[in-house]
């Protein structure tokens, strides 16, 4: 399993200004690169595979009728549809993702934990417009009535219960969810790698800091790097490749074809824990919703917790982090300087 793969690891030897004993376990979505458009497009064609009747229907939509805001698509940074089916797929051709729906899943994603959120929430966004387009139809063209879920809305209220509760109404049990996304993933890769890698988003200058530290010439820092990811492993290998990011496929704690169904990192976590006691272990998340819950894990003590404001957040969710003493606030003019050794006493102070 993935947390076996962490046995026997230590920490190696300081270099290039890194503190002998400071181990980084970071997350790979919205801590190193921007993975938004692979995960996004991979839950919208998992969706459309189990629900097509339903999820079909997005194709014909507006951004009106789906609530999406045009501010939202410019913000996308795509002028078309977000991925095109490889002409060899013959017959399994269908249209790409949508760019309404991608833009208005861009603005909730921070309510995302895991691929099978998204997937879920592909399905509800569509079904909220197909409700919205036919109260206006009844009524005739007519203002008012029934309108889609706001971002707003759904990103103050779509908790982890809440998104349980969404599973259990599409009866989309997590295994179904995995198998099905784990093959189109692969699908994908199979027949447009290139294409899947190109799809990452490197942010300014944090994916640049973090290929200057475990870039292949520097090795030696690699053995002082985990990553942790609710992505899965064969997915997260060649993005890091692509972006000239060396960490050790051992090390790379993911999803894989043993524990494809993981939904917690805990024990991936606990087992760097164990095997790095009295290391200073830094992990990096963006995740609000998942770094207050280790910050409450007594099972985590070792973990400095650090909160990346560079990744999808909402103000409200800045807010949250900055009431659990402790989170650390990591931005990223001084990941660099961290990266460099300077100490966490160093980090900016939260907001008063």
């Amino acid at each position: 399993t993935a947390a076996a793969a962490a046995a026997g690891v230590s920490a190696s030897s300081s270099s290039q200004g890194w503190t002998s004993d400071r181990i980084l376990v970071l997350n790979m979505d919205g801590v190193i690169a921007n993975c938004e458009r692979q995960i996004l497009t991979g839950a919208y064609k998992t969706a459309k595979e189990l629900w097509p009747d339903i999820i079909q229907q997005a194709e014909d939509m507006s951004a009106k009728d789906g609530g999406t805001r045009r501010k939202w698509i410019e913000e996308a940074g795509l002028s078309e549809n977000i991925i095109e089916e490889p002409s060899s797929s013959s017959s399994s051709v269908s249209k790409s993702m949508p760019l309404w729906l991608f833009a208005k899943l861009r603005q909730i994603r921070a309510s995302m934990t895991s691929e099978v959120d998204a997937v879920v929430l592909v399905r509800l966004l569509v079904e909220e417009a197909i409700v919205s387009i036919k109260d206006r139809e009844l009524r005739g063209g007519s203002g008012g009535g029934y309108r889609p879920l706001t971002a707003g809305e759904a990103n103050e209220n779509l908790d982890k219960d809440r998104l349980k509760i969404l599973q259990d109404r599409y009866k989309a049990s997590p295994v179904t969810i995995q198998e099905t996304y784990a093959r189109i993933m692969d699908k994908w890769k199979e027949e447009d790698l290139n294409g899947f890698i190109d799809q990452t988003v490197p942010y300014p200058h944090v994916t640049d800091s973090f290929r200057a530290k475990l870039s292949g010439e520097e090795k030696s820092n690699a053995a002082k790097v985990y990553i942790v990811s609710e992505m899965r492993t064969e997915d997260i290998v060649p993005i890091l490749s692509h972006l000239r990011i060396n960490v050790p496929y051992e090390r790379v704690l993911g999803r894989d074809f043993h524990d494809i169904f993981r939904i917690d990192m805990r024990t991936d976590l606990d087992a760097i824990q164990n095997q790095n006691i009295g290391s200073e272990l830094v992990y990096i998340d963006s995740n609000v919703e998942r770094l207050v819950e280790y910050a409450e894990d007594t099972s985590l003590s070792q973990l400095l917790l650090c909160f990346a404001t560079w990744g999808p957040s909402t103000p409200s969710m800045r807010s949250k982090v900055y009431q659990v003493p402790q989170i650390n606030v990591l931005e990223s003019a001084f990941l660099p300087s961290f990266l460099d050794g300077d100490p966490f006493p160093s980090l900016p102070a939260k907001p008063s």
